[in-house]
């Protein structure tokens, strides 16, 4: 069974991290870090961020203050490597955190970068088919209104998948049963995870 799993606003306990500016005050950060699949230049790495909130200890699953940018620290890293080795993109950080530490090769950016091709029931999802705003008005993605939208997906499409997004809806990352079974066992911080249905 598959489920949609969220870490963004899902409490106010989340850490919040700011950016780091240049000499003309630009934002030092990939531009495209919002697209939940773009991976940024190896030559960028590490990316790096100061903790602005007085967290003393940070949970598995946080954020960045670009919207959609899943962080991991080592234990949710090595049990999203364990199910799902070589398919996923691990961008390492450097926060500068509450209290002075430099926190080094304890943090990634998680990049998902296998998205699935017409993964979803559209019929029987809580989400609705948007069209270019351009000529000629082609379909090209998906919306949903609801926070935590049911979603009903192909198993074809899904099967041997533990970790998954759809190409039209990138940003409701879902996860197997069997993944989530195991971050509610090791009681990983935070998560949100809504079921879906498969047909």
């Amino acid at each position: 069974m598959p489920f949609l799993f969220q870490w963004e606003d899902i409490n106010n306990r989340q850490p919040e991290f700011g950016v780091y500016f240049d000499e003309d005050r630009n934002p030092i950060t990939p531009k495209d870090l919002w697209e939940p699949d773009f991976v940024p230049d190896e030559s960028e790495w590490p990316l790096r961020y100061w903790q602005g909130t007085k967290h003393k200890t940070l949970p598995d699953f946080m954020n960045l203050p670009t919207f959609g940018t899943l962080v991991v620290n080592e234990r949710a890293r090595d049990l999203f490597r364990c199910l799902e080795p070589n398919r996923h993109v691990y961008v390492p950080l450097e926060l500068a955190l509450h209290g002075g530490e430099v926190a080094k090769d304890r943090f990634w950016l998680f990049r998902l970068t296998d998205l699935v091709e017409d993964g979803l029931v559209v019929e029987q999802s809580d989400i609705s088919v948007v069209k270019s705003s351009v000529p000629p008005y082609e379909p090209g993605m998906y919306s949903t209104p609801k926070i935590s939208p049911k979603l009903t997906w192909k198993s074809e499409k899904i099967e041997g998948r533990h970790i998954w997004a759809d190409s039209w809806l990138k940003r409701k990352m879902c996860v197997s049963d069997e993944l989530a079974a195991e971050m509610r066992r090791q009681k990983m911080k935070y998560i949100d995870l809504t079921e879906g249905e498969v047909v």
